[in-house]
């Protein structure tokens, strides 16, 4: 059987100032592409509220019956933070979880729990092993690389 390719969307919950109706919106719109799957993004920011990745997979879910991948950024968590998103994410009806390291972000300090992205792998695989992990990757040597 011949390898069919995967496609994707990546969505991100709107900023606190924009109304939550946007994301459907923008939802609405894309559906007919007719993706494999839609991953929603998981804000590392003080004001986002991370909730909001949990609620707008299960209604891609849900509404529009498309498999939904939360994003899961290391650099900022620790294994309670983890722990929480990963019960967030099994009452949403995630289908995945799409593990990376995350940005730096000026004037944050990294948790110091995971260094790389393949040490969340290990950790939600620990914790969850039927889980689907997916992962991301630089085509080219990684900016910070030696």
């Amino acid at each position: 059987m011949p390898y069919k390719p995967k496609f994707s969307l990546e969505v991100f919950p709107p900023k606190r100032t924009s109304p939550i109706g946007t994301i459907y919106d923008t939802l609405d719109g894309l559906k007919g592409l007719d993706p494999d799957f839609i991953s929603v993004t998981y804000g590392t920011g003080k004001l986002q509220d991370r909730t909001a990745t949990a609620r707008i997979a299960h209604t891609i879910r849900s509404e529009y019956g498309i498999d939904a991948v939360a994003h899961l950024t290391a650099r900022y968590l620790d294994y309670d933070a983890v722990d929480e998103a990963l019960e967030m994410f099994d009452n949403a009806g995630v289908s995945g979880v799409l593990a990376l390291r995350g940005d730096v972000i000026a004037g944050q300090e990294a948790a110091g729990v995971f260094e790389h992205a393949s040490d969340l792998v290990s950790y939600i695989r620990s914790k969850r092993p039927d889980l689907p992990i997916l992962g991301a990757c630089y085509p080219e040597k990684h900016p910070e690389a030696e």
